[in-house]
């Protein structure tokens, strides 16, 4: 059975995505690749 090399991308619903964006790059190590507006969501962001 072939082993997974590694993930490509997570969703998340987050009530304040600054937080999550802090805890996945400074916790988890995981780089910000790309922020853009949520279509349709006044104020909202996908990260």
């Amino acid at each position: 059975m072939t082993q997974p090399s590694g993930i490509h991308h997570l969703a998340f619903m987050a009530g304040d995505i600054k937080k999550h964006i802090a805890f996945f790059s400074e916790v988890m190590g995981c780089p910000l690749v790309a922020l853009f507006d949520m279509h349709g969501v006044p104020g909202g962001l996908h990260a």
